[in-house]
């Protein structure tokens, strides 16, 4: 992987992000706000040099605490 992956899969997580703040109901943005979790990961995957040099991750999600969505909350329309 290289860091043109890793802008994408940000790009898409900001996108996700974008969607959390519009949703109407909370199921949803949490839905939403775990996605934008996922791609992050995955940005930090794609482009190793992200790292510090502890190792951890220097990419940060300013949201507050999700929790862990079911397949009933992750399958939500968007509105």
């Amino acid at each position: 992987m290289n860091e043109e992956e890793a802008d994408r899969y940000r790009t898409e997580a900001e996108e996700c992000r974008r969607l959390a703040e519009r949703a109407i109901k909370q199921s949803d943005k949490e839905a939403w706000l775990r996605l934008a979790a996922d791609w992050l990961k995955l940005a930090e995957g794609a482009a190793p040099q992200a790292l510090g040099s502890s190792g951890k991750s220097k990419l940060r999600i300013t949201s507050a605490k999700v929790p862990t969505i079911t397949s009933a909350t992750h399958s939500a329309a968007i509105p």
